[in-house]
């Protein structure tokens, strides 16, 4: 007796190692993978009943060739003491230090194919059902199903669908892990493959997608007519569900540059659900089929109040180059639609011209200052000076007639050489018959400025009332 007792092991790690080694080579494949599930389901969903831990591990013994268990009491004797079955048919780990040893580091070092860290546990777990998933073919009659405490159905067929959905939407991020996982979500994202109308039918969230806004891209129907430009085009715009540029790079990975480009242009044909809250209460689809490309598709969920943002902006993102010049030029849409145009020049004139608004004129007591105020009047002549919201010009220079009325202002030199009188009203200063600048002591200041000005009303007109500035 001592010296059996003297072979037990000293610690804990000691004996679940010891347990491990013990596990027969044969089934060593679907120990690991029993106890992957068991503890992936803890994270998912809940403890996971004994009837779809064995045909989890069945199925996918039987698709790989290997001879695999067919009882839970076979699982377990396999196992040893690693695992235990509840009181309601659900199974978990034995106790939680088995889970935190094989999660641990101490495992990699002993026993490096039974180190099942929480990622490990997880991508093992999304892989099965989505394997399993894949294998489903027709379409599930949601009548009468029967579910487990955990409101997953207990025909393993359809709890493959279920779980699959919900690692394709909460678990994103774990679909490129691994190759197993990439190549399993480009086949369940393909809207021509048989399994998925059962996979739109088993929904997302425990119930039906109706009940969800944020899967939309799962709610229409898709053209069963459709050739094979236009079903490759609905599977890219499928596999944007992921929001994982990755996977659809891979799945683009054997395409020209060209080939890419034509195939975010092509159109697919869809029938659509109704605006959000229509198909919500009353699970309302279009009349008939919409053409949408890829961006087309998420961007008509948006139109219909459905939350397809993050697909579209991870489309425009990571695939702008191969997007449609429509969809290129519709991201600056809004901001190009508010630039006004340039409006009409007068003849002979190089400057735009600012849109006309009301013009003031004020002059001060005794006469020597004139404020003007407006639009149009962007810069300002030597020796004005800009200030507030107009012009206050300098007094007139001696020799000058300053004339104003509600449709313009005249200036009337009366100097030498001036003889001919000058206006300003909204064009240029220049006498009627000659472009030159008056000059000498009857010169107007700034009297050679080329900078056009309007008012409100069109053409200066000299009609109102005149008032004289003293020189």
């Amino acid at each position: 007796m001592q010296r059996e007792l003297a072979r037990l092991p000293a610690t804990l790690d000691e004996t679940y190692e010891r347990i491990l080694r013990n596990i027969d080579v044969k089934h060593r494949g679907d120990a690991i993978r029993a106890l992957a599930l068991i503890m992936g389901s803890i994270e998912h969903t809940g403890p996971i009943p004994a009837s779809t831990l064995v045909s989890a591990v069945v199925n996918h013994g039987a698709g790989s060739g290997a001879q695999s268990f067919c009882t839970i009491d076979t699982l377990r004797r396999h196992c040893l003491c690693l695992i235990k079955v509840r009181a309601d048919k659900t199974v978990d780990v034995a106790h939680y230090t088995v889970r935190e040893y094989l999660q641990g580091s101490r495992v990699k070092a002993a026993l490096p194919e039974f180190a099942l860290p929480f990622k490990t546990a997880e991508a093992m777990y999304v892989s099965t059902v989505m394997a399993a998933a894949t294998q489903f073919t027709g379409t599930p009659s949601l009548t009468g199903i029967a579910e487990d405490r955990n409101g997953d159905p207990i025909d393993y067929r359809l709890y493959a669908l279920r779980r699959a959905r919900v690692a394709m939407f909460w678990n994103r991020d774990t679909l490129s892990g691994t190759p197993e996982l990439r190549r399993l979500a480009i086949t369940l994202a393909n809207p021509y493959a048989p399994c998925f109308r059962g996979l739109q039918l088993l929904g997302s969230d425990g119930h039906a997608d109706a009940s969800n806004e944020s899967v939309f891209e799962w709610l229409p129907k898709f053209n069963g007519s459709a050739d094979a430009t236009e079903k490759a085009a609905a599977h890219l715009a499928m596999l944007s569900t992921f929001e994982r540029p990755e996977l659809i790079r891979e799945f683009l990975a054997s395409k020209s540059e060209q080939q890419k480009a034509a195939l975010f242009a092509a159109e697919f044909k869809v029938v659509l659900p109704a605006q959000w809250k229509l198909f919500y209460q009353r699970g309302t689809y279009d009349g008939k089929a919409t053409a949408v490309t890829v961006l087309g598709y998420y961007q008509e969920g948006e139109k219909r109040e459905y939350d397809t943002a993050d697909k579209i902006k991870m489309l425009r993102g990571a695939f702008g180059q191969y997007l449609p010049r429509e969809s290129k030029l519709a991201v600056s849409a809004n901001s190009s639609a508010q630039v006004s145009q340039p409006r009409a020049q007068p003849q002979g004139h190089s400057q735009q011209i600012p849109p006309p608004v009301r013009q003031q004129t004020q002059q001060s007591q005794g006469g020597k200052q004139v404020q003007t105020q407006g639009q149009g009047q962007n810069q300002t002549p030597a020796p004005s000076q800009a200030s507030g919201q107009g012009l206050k010009t300098q007094p007139p220079a001696p020799g000058i007639k300053i004339q104003t009325s509600g449709a313009g202002i005249r200036i009337q030199t009366q100097g030498p050489g001036s003889s001919t009188p000058t206006q300003v009203l909204g064009a240029k200063m220049q006498s009627p018959s000659t472009s030159r600048s008056t000059s000498g002591t009857g010169g107007v200041a700034g009297a050679n400025n080329s900078r056009p000005v309007q008012n409100s009303s069109g053409p200066p007109s000299d009609v109102g009332a005149t008032r004289q500035g003293s020189g």
